[in-house]
């Protein structure tokens, strides 16, 4: 199994209409994609200014399945309308499990 995991900072002027856009369109995704075995994302409850202001998580059962996600086209639509217009910083980490 392969665990994938995405931190973000959002730009200053971001709303909170954004982020529940965001959010609603990411969880689309695990109904779009049949690799996806578990997914899970959501905004820090904590001081947010001082840590990463979202995540997600994302399980696959294989390395060519995570590749299927990356490159699927409902998937580079989030990136490309949700993501790219809020993001300041990304982070991403790949492990098995």
């Amino acid at each position: 199994m392969l665990r994938h995991v995405v931190l973000m900072r959002f730009i200053p002027n971001v709303t909170t209409d954004q982020v529940d856009e965001l959010t609603a369109d990411l969880l689309t995704l695990p109904g779009s994609i049949a690799e996806i075995k578990a997914y899970s994302c959501g905004r820090n409850v904590g001081e947010a200014n001082k840590n990463w202001h979202f995540a997600v998580v994302a399980e696959f059962a294989t390395s060519a399945d995570h590749e299927a996600y990356l490159t699927n086209e409902r998937h580079l639509e989030v990136i490309a309308t949700r993501i790219h217009p809020i993001l300041a910083e990304r982070a991403a980490v790949q492990y098995e499990f």
